[in-house]
This record gives structure tokens, sequence and C-alpha cells, in this order.
């Protein structure tokens, strides 16, 4: 991709970001959302806090887990620090470089095979999509978020399908027409095939990213008023299921924008306020920034040295 090309799709995701935030603006009341600032409370925020930050370390538990099923063996305390590394890129740079591809580079610094890291990498990203498809009937349970989820034509669905299979396929080939390119997709296969024997693991990581959305749900349910005489958690769950598939496109800066309009209009829509529900979107995306700062620490860990040798990278 030129320079050029990406300089316009980053003007694009902030044009993106900004139209989001702007609608926010406009539609909610702000004395209204003063009130719900105030009335949010430090203790809602430092429990939101604690819920997510104990999400992260699910989060680096599953990617050590993946990692070890493809070969590349990770102490947890490296595996939480490389997590946290990714989160940081994610929320707080310019998404020009993933988190996946920080941890890569660190990975790659620290001896590990980079063909082994990516495959772990992706399968870490698969199983959690995975689980938040399991996550997403949960919106069936939700009379008033059936209306979203019809919105989204079956057509569009299947658009979207055949073109992800197209592309695999042009992957495959491609790399089935290199020699170099094809002896590691050999090697990228036999580690597919050795995750599949390992089921009771991958049930397990399957079971972590579950957790890890449920505590996302209880991080906002903790952000927002109580609604008397309702069960908050599964529509929260659904919520989240939501938002979590619809930020899979890259169309906003960082995913800013996006979440927050989509948060929003979904809380309000099973029965808290709209100030409520903008004031516990954008409190989500501060606990998150601050959560994700200390891995700007750690970037150092892309320029130490080797320690072991790399193996089939």
């Amino acid at each position: 991709m030129s320079g050029n090309v990406r300089t316009l799709l980053i003007a694009a995701q902030i044009a993106v970001s900004i139209a989001c935030f702007g609608f926010l603006a406009v539609v909610i009341d702000w004395p209204g959302a003063l009130v719900a600032l105030n009335d949010l409370g430090f203790a809602s925020l430092v429990g939101g806090a604690s819920v997510f930050l104990s999400a992260q370390f699910l989060a680096a538990w599953r990617m050590q887990l993946v990692l070890k099923a493809v070969g590349v063996d990770l102490p947890f305390g490296e595996a939480a620090r490389l997590c946290w590394l990714g989160l940081a890129s994610s929320n707080v740079l310019p998404s020009t470089i993933g988190g996946d591809v920080l941890i890569v580079m660190a990975l790659s610094r620290f001896g590990r095979s980079v063909v082994k890291s990516i495959t772990g990498l992706v399968l870490n990203r698969v199983i959690s999509l995975l689980a938040t498809l399991l996550c997403l009937p949960t919106v069936l349970l939700v009379p008033k978020l059936v209306g979203v989820t019809q919105a989204i034509r079956p057509t569009s669905l299947v658009i979207f399908a055949l073109l992800g299979l197209a592309i695999v396929v042009v992957s495959i080939i491609g790399l089935r027409l290199r020699p170099r390119l094809a002896k590691r997709w050999s090697l990228i296969r036999e580690m597919v095939e050795s995750c599949r024997n390992q089921t009771g693991l991958m049930a397990g990581t399957l079971v972590i990213s579950i957790s890890i959305l449920g505590l996302g749900a209880i991080t906002i349910q903790l952000l927002l008023p109580d609604l008397s005489g309702k069960d908050t958690f599964v529509p929260i769950l659904a919520i989240v299921s939501l938002v979590m598939i619809a930020q899979l496109i890259p169309i906003s800066f960082n995913g800013l924008g996006i979440q927050e309009s989509l948060l929003t209009t979904c809380l309000s829509m099973v029965g808290w306020t709209l100030e409520s529900a903008a004031v516990a979107a954008i409190a989500v995306r501060f606990i998150t920034i601050g959560v994700s700062l200390p891995g700007l620490l750690w970037i150092s860990f892309l320029w130490r040295r080797r320690t072991e040798p790399v193996v089939g990278a």
C-alpha cells in the first residue's frame, strides 16, 4: 500500500471518528450528561477499571496458551507484558502498526519463530471471534435489539463471507506457487493440525474468551445506573457482542467514535437514558486507554537482544 493511499485511509478513518463523536455531541443533552457523570462516582470507575484489568490478564493467559499450542513457549509474565504492548498500540498509538505486529516483532527479538508467532496470534484472533459469535445469539433474548440485527441483510453477510473465502483461497494458491512460501504454508498447516489434536486446550481458550466478554459486560454494567427490577447483564453482553462484530471493519481511527456511538445507541434502546449511556461509553474508552498505558513502557522489548536462536522463522 502506497504512502498516499495509507494517508487517505487514515484521513477517512479520522473523519468517521469525528462524525461519530459529532453525532453524540448533537443528540445528547449536555446538562443531563453532566448529572450522569456526577452520579457515576469514583467507586464505579475503580470497579469498572478493576474488572477490565482482570479481563486483560485473562487475555494474556489465552494468548500464552494458544502460542504454546503452536510451539511458542512463553512465561506468563512475558505474555502479559506483550499483551499490554499490543493493547497500548491498539488504543494509544496510531493503528498503522497493529498490536499483533508489534507482538510478533518482540517475539522475534526474543528468538521465537516468526511463522509460529503469526500463526498463534491469528488463531488467538479466530478464537476470540468464535467466542463473540457464540455470544451473539443473546441478542435474540433482547427484543429491543432485534431490530438492530434485522438491519443487517443476509445478502450482505453472504457477500462478506464469499469475499473472505476468496481471499483465503487466493492466499493459499499464492503460498503454494512459491517454493519458499509453500514450505512455510506446510509448517503452518502442521501447527494448525497440532492444535486440532489439543481439543481440551482449544476448548479452554474458548471458555476464557467468553469469560473476557462477560467481564467486558460487567465493566459496562458497573458504569451504568441500576434499572430496578431488570436483568441488565444479558442485554449488555448482547450489546458487547454486537459492538465487537461491528469493530471488525476498521472504518474509524482506532475504533474511536464507532464504539462510543454504538454503545450509546444500543444501551439507550434497552432502558438507559441517552446521557447515562454516553457517559458509560466514554468512561469505557478512558478506562481502556488508562489500563493500556503501561504497555508503552515495554516497547523497549523490541530492542532487547535475542537470547534464543530463531527456529523455523
